[in-house]
Formats: structure tokens, sequence, C-alpha cells
């Protein structure tokens, strides 16, 4: 006679046969139960590691931006604080080019006619010839003094590459300027300056020649052509050194690229392992831990 059970789900007398039939029943639905839940345990473990991994991205590339805007900001601030005053004296340099009057070619007397004006008014003439050759001749000199008395000019300045002997840079013969092409613009800036002084101060004639005559003096002497000198070779200290901070910066935006570029692919393969032990079975899973 067959043995009798009590049925595990209502307790009543089965038989043997109806019992296991209905525990085997209860272990797949079990095991199907466990399933899913692991399987939903897996997912939403993926999904809140991928959000952590976005996030982690997503903070990681905004920091990396602010700081790149910052470092930016900062060296844009310098360039523009070195350069100021140099930007300003270009502009009014570029201005200054609509008041300029060139001489035809071929006709007698300066290369360029320079009134400076103030408020509307003329404060005087500034004449400049300009000389290529390779060798220096006093009637340079001569020929542009005559031309300073014809076109009544209060000052007239000679761009040149060669000097009388013992000049190189800058000297005074007489009421004549004699300066290299690099600091033509410095002594423009100087004589124009000095002019508009004179006229504001409303000085007779004699009292415009004697100031001028100092003025000539000063820049006859040897401190004047050494520091105009040395400010120029300071101007192109600070482009080297502009280009070089210049440079300085693409290197570091270039390896905080590359570090980034490495920094995602690393959170990339912690990823890519995450996932791959948490879809496989229990011995596979602890076997990639291990590994």
């Amino acid at each position: 006679m067959e043995r009798s059970e009590r049925c595990p789900l209502c307790r009543q007398p089965i038989t043997r046969r109806e019992y296991e039939a209905i525990e085997k029943r209860i272990r797949k639905e079990e095991r199907a139960r466990v399933a899913a839940s692991e399987a939903k345990a897996r997912r939403e473990l993926r999904e809140e590691h991928q959000r952590e991994v976005a996030a982690l991205s997503a903070g990681l590339t905004q920091r990396l931006a602010r700081q790149r805007e910052t470092l930016q900001a900062d060296h844009d601030r310098a360039i523009l604080k070195v350069k100021a005053e140099a930007n300003r004296e270009n502009e009014r340099l570029q201005r200054r080019t609509k008041e300029l009057q060139r001489v035809p070619r071929g006709e007698l007397g300066a290369d360029i006619l320079h009134d400076v004006r103030y408020k509307g008014a003329t404060c005087g003439r500034i004449i400049y010839d300009s000389k290529n050759h390779k060798a220096w001749r006093t009637d340079f000199v001569t020929k542009l003094r005559s031309d300073k008395a014809r076109h009544e000019a209060a000052a007239a300045v000679l761009v040149t590459t060669v000097f009388p002997a013992g000049a190189r840079y800058f000297c005074v013969e007489g009421d004549v300027c004699i300066v290299h092409p690099d600091a033509v613009v410095h002594l423009a800036g100087i004589l124009r300056r000095s002019l508009i002084a004179l006229h504001r101060q409303g000085l007779s004639l004699q009292a415009r020649s004697g100031k001028m005559a100092a003025l000539y003096k000063y820049l006859a002497s040897g401190d004047f052509a050494d520091q105009i000198k040395t400010a120029e070779g300071l101007v192109a200290d600070l482009r080297t050194l502009d280009a070089r901070e210049r440079d300085a910066h693409e290197k570091v935006w270039k390896e905080r690229e590359r570090l980034v570029t490495r920094t995602k692919a690393t959170i990339d393969e912690i990823d890519a392992r995450v996932t791959s032990i948490m879809e496989r079975n229990d011995g596979a899973a602890h076997e990639a831990a291990a590994g």
C-alpha cells in the first residue's frame, strides 16, 4: 500500500507521488523567483553604476572646463595688462597716420610731413626722411635741415640703418634726429607729446626754441639712446615671454585632455568588469572577481 503524506500547502493527506510532484513544483517556482530577484538586483546595480559613472564623468568634464576657462581668463588678463599701454600707443599712431602727408616719389623734400594737432589747433610740424644706403653721408643731414627750414618744421627726423662714426642706434646732428627704424615710433611719440606740451603752455617762439634745444640735448645724450634701445629689447622680451606662456598653456591643455581620455577609459573598463561579474552565474562571477 502506498504511503500517505500531508500536502505541504494545505496539510491534507495525499499520496507520496502527489507530495513529490507538489514539492518539485514548489522548488521550481522558488528557483524562478530567486532568479528573477537576482536579475532585477543585477539590473538595478548596473543602472546605478552607470548613473554614477555618468555623473563622475560629467562632473570631471565640468571641473576641467572651469579650470581651463580660469586659466584662459588669467592668461588673457595678463596679456592685456602687459600690452595695454603698447596697444593704446599703437592705436594713437594709427589714428595719426591720417595726418601724415606723403611727398610724391621724385619730388624734392622730406618723405613725410607730420602736422601735430591738438583739439583742432596745429601745434607744429615734424618732417621725416628715410635713407636706405650702405654707407653714411653727411649730406643726408644737410638736405633734411634744408627741408626743415623750407617746411617751417619744428623737428626733423632721419630714419636710417647707417649712422655717423661712433653712433649705432640713435644720435642728434644739430637739430636733426637720426634714428634706427626700430625706434622711430617711440621717437615720434616723444616729439609729438613735446609739441603739444609747448602749445598748451602758450610759449613764445624764443621760449619754444629754448625748450626744443633742451630736448635735443637730452636726446643727444648717450643715456637716451641706451634707454630707448633697452625699451625695444624689453618689448622683444615681452613678446618672447608671451609666446612661451602660450606654448606652456597649450602643453598643459594637451596633457589634461590626455588624462581625461585615460580616466574615461579606466572608468569604462571598471564598468565593463562590473557588468561582466553581475551578468555571469555565481561560479563564473567568483572566478572573475578573483581574477
